[in-house]
């Protein structure tokens, strides 16, 4: 038993005599050997798919401006408070999939569909009393207003990626360059919600009639511009997995006109009559709508989408 045991110490020593001593030459083709499999894999020609998760700062300023426009002129005329100040749009995370195809180690043609969407929304309120055209009647107007915007860029791109020659580079990781096209599928909605309670007052005390409203309304329209962008990243190569990190500015404008902005109202109406003599003296039925032009500031002829895109990549090549 000892003399096996002696054996086995005397193996073990010698093994690990000769891996040292073997070092860096050893070493060194283990190493050759993974490296040229990486390249042979990660440099010719092969598809990827990957996504992606990012950032995406479109500029959107007529719209923006839109609502700022909207938002001085409720508050001026229409409601005397605000939630808060014009809450326009800003960038919001984006999300991507899609499919790379490489030709050989420098030049690449990838196919994706991405996502992107912002909101804001405003809640506006007022009360005030005004004369009704019935003699000794006036209407007490309690009001509230909800305005929600929202945007949803559905970017679907062609994109060349190009790795020149002089940009510094190893097996494990690469630099690259490119542009593309593609079309923006958008659409912008705004969204507006009215609650108002009307009592119907004759000789400004008693309350003939109470009128509660709901008014839903809302204000669309879809445009796909055609755009273009370019961008610069690194690529990390992990065997048959990638990672990358890429930034680059899109190019893209969308065209509106009257025929684009879809107008809808939806209506919910309860009258709850007065118990007393009064009864009726005031309130005549009408037809309560929220008027198409109160919300014109915001119907533009044009929208830009242009803007800063950062974003991390991850997929898998065959």
């Amino acid at each position: 038993m000892i003399r096996k045991l002696l054996l086995f110490t005397v193996f073990i020593t010698l093994l690990i005599s000769s891996t040292i001593h073997a070092g860096p030459g050893g070493s060194r083709a283990i190493l050759n050997y993974q490296s040229t499999q990486m390249r042979t894999a990660a440099h010719g020609a092969h598809v990827e798919f990957f996504t992606g998760f990012g950032y995406f700062n479109p500029t959107l300023k007529q719209w923006n401006d839109g609502i700022e426009a909207l938002y001085d002129k409720l508050t001026t005329t229409y409601y005397e408070s605000a939630s808060s100040g014009a809450n326009t749009i800003g960038g919001q995370p984006y999300i991507d999939f899609g499919v790379r195809y490489h030709f050989n180690e420098n030049v690449s043609l990838s196919l994706s569909i991405g996502h992107f969407k912002a909101e804001e929304n405003t809640r506006f309120s007022g009360d005030y009393i005004e004369d009704y055209p019935k003699p000794l009647c006036t209407v007490h107007h309690i009001e509230d207003l909800l305005y929600l915007h929202e945007i949803r860029i559905n970017p679907t791109l062609l994109t060349l990626t190009y790795k020149p020659p002089l940009f510094p580079g190893t097996d494990r990781y690469d630099l690259y360059i490119g542009g593309g096209v593609g079309y923006y599928f958008s659409s912008i909605k705004n969204e507006i919600d009215m609650k108002m309670d009307d009592e119907y007052l004759y000789r400004s005390s008693a309350i003939d009639t109470v009128v509660s409203l709901n008014l839903l309304s809302n204000m669309q329209a879809n445009s796909n511009p055609l755009g273009f962008h370019v961008l610069s990243g690194i690529n990390f190569n992990l065997g048959k997995l990638f990672i990358s990190l890429e930034g680059g500015y899109h190019f893209a404008k969308a065209s509106y006109d009257e025929r684009d902005w879809l107008f809808f109202t939806q209506k919910q109406q309860q009258q709850l009559p007065a118990s007393s003599q009064y009864s009726y003296k005031c309130y005549e039925n009408k037809i309560h709508q929220i008027e198409p032009d109160r919300f014109d500031e915001i119907k533009i002829n044009e929208l830009d989408f242009s803007g800063f895109m950062v974003k991390g990549r991850i997929g898998l090549f065959f």
